[in-house]
C-alpha cells in the first residue's frame, strides 16, 4: 500500500481530522512500504537424476527354454564364461528365444539395480563370407577323424 493510500484510509476511517504543520501536509508518520526490488533471476536448478552406472555387461546365447525357466550361457568382458537360469518370461518378452543371442546390461542408478536384456540381431553373411568359412573349417578338420566319437 502506497503512503498515500495509507493516509487517505487513515483519514476517512478516523473519527478526528489528521493534524497538520504549515503546508497543510499531516503530521502522520505512516510506515513506508518499501521500493520493491527487481526480481530475482530464476536460478531453478534441474532435479539431479542419479547416474547411470553400468555395473556389468555379459554377452549371451540362449541355451534352452523348459518351461518357465531359461537356460542362459554368458561372457563377461574379460571373457570368463558362466551359465545362469532366469525366468523365460523375461526373454521371450523381449523376443529371445532358444538360439538366440543377446547383451545383458547389469546397471545401477541410485539405489535401483537393473537387468536389461537386448536382443542381438542376427549377421546374415555374404557368399563369399560363408565359403570362406567353410574351408577355413575343412582345412582345420582335415586332420580329425570323422569317426561318431559318442
Amino acid at each position: 500500500m502506497s503512503r498515500e493510500n495509507y493516509l487517505a484510509a487513515y483519514t476517512i476511517t478516523s473519527s478526528r481530522p489528521a493534524k497538520t504543520r504549515h503546508g497543510g501536509k499531516p503530521l502522520l508518520n505512516a510506515p513506508r512500504e518499501p521500493e520493491a526490488a527487481p526480481p530475482a533471476p530464476c536460478r531453478r536448478e534441474p532435479p539431479k537424476v542419479p547416474e547411470t552406472k553400468v555395473l556389468e555387461e555379459f554377452r549371451g546365447k540362449v541355451e534352452r527354454i523348459e518351461g518357465d525357466i531359461a537356460y542362459v550361457s554368458l561372457v563377461d568382458r574379460q571373457g570368463v564364461a558362466a551359465d545362469a537360469e532366469c525366468p523365460a518370461a523375461d526373454l521371450t518378452e523381449r523376443g529371445l528365444q532358444e538360439g538366440a543371442r543377446f547383451l545383458l546390461r547389469v546397471t545401477q542408478r541410485g539405489a535401483e539395480t537393473v537387468a536389461a536384456f537386448v536382443p542381438v540381431a542376427r549377421r546374415v553373411l555374404s557368399d563369399e563370407e560363408r565359403d570362406r568359412l567353410r574351408r577355413e573349417t575343412e582345412e582345420s578338420l582335415r586332420d580329425f577323424p570323422s569317426g561318431d566319437d559318442y
